[in-house]
């Protein structure tokens, strides 16, 4: 029995959620969705931000997916054009410079599916340093300091 009870909120939270994160994208104000829906304004806040998280998930989710075939492909790519450029060592002419068009072609292009796999992983991205430092000063150098500034209260 107490299941059946428990499965029916759960079901009416969900409910509850879905309209209220419905209605807010509509454009309704927090206090209109309570009353609409019946609840209190902290629960539409509560729910409102579950929704977010849950949509925030679902899009991490998805993008990792997307990393992923597109990892696939790119590897394709590399795979294919190193076997091309493999397949063409050794015919150069005299000065060194590949005979086979293709194969240069195809080096190129392993070249940027490998960068675009670097950006894929923010390999390239750039990183942000930050540095601190502390000063230390004898409380004589503070006084000094301070007896440079006017006195803001006088007297």
């Amino acid at each position: 029995m107490s299941r059946s009870i428990h499965a029916k909120d759960i079901a009416r939270k969900l409910r509850n959620r879905e309209a209220a994160a419905n209605l807010r994208a509509d454009g309704w104000r927090l206090a209109d969705i309570a009353t609409e829906i019946g609840i209190s304004i902290g629960t539409v806040h509560n729910y409102l931000a579950e929704a977010k998280q849950e949509a925030n998930r679902r899009a991490g989710d998805l993008g990792e997916q997307i990393r992923a075939t597109e990892d696939v492909r790119l590897l394709d790519i590399i795979d294919r054009g190193m076997a091309m450029v493999e397949a063409a060592a050794g015919k150069c002419d005299q000065h060194g410079a590949p005979i086979d068009f293709k194969a240069a072609t195809a080096l190129g292009t392993v070249l940027r599916a490998s960068e675009s796999r670097r950006r894929l992983y923010g390999v390239d991205a750039p990183t942000k340093v930050t540095a601190s430092f502390a000063a230390q000063m004898t409380e004589e150098e503070a006084l000094a300091i301070l007896a440079d500034y006017d006195d803001p209260f006088p007297g």
